[in-house]
């Protein structure tokens, strides 16, 4: 960020909308009501400060194939309901740092 401030150029940081976290928090709640991070509030970036909203659909079979590279790391996505899963993965959204 400073790089950009000091070139003049946006920077922008992605975040996830709080619509799409509280899906999210609803399906652990359900499934592992037990995990740690469920404690720590609303989480996520209120979705009207967003500022773009990029379709990285076509991205999907990549970003599968990438997480699955790691076989150290359980991926955050696993066990999501298919439709949760691709609105994480298929959709980048970012927000103006300012």
């Amino acid at each position: 960020m400073r790089l950009a401030a000091e070139r003049g150029l946006p920077a922008y940081l992605q975040c996830l909308p709080q619509s799409l976290m509280r899906r999210w928090v609803a399906v652990m709640m359900a499934d592992r009501p037990e995990a740690e991070h469920l404690a720590l509030g609303d989480l996520g970036t209120p979705d009207d400060e967003i500022d773009h909203v990029l379709d990285a659909t076509d991205l999907l079979p990549e970003r599968e194939r990438a997480m699955a590279a790691h076989r150290s790391q359980a991926s955050p996505y696993d066990g999501l309901p298919a439709d949760l899963r691709h609105d994480f993965l298929g959709w980048d959204r970012v927000l103006r740092a300012h």
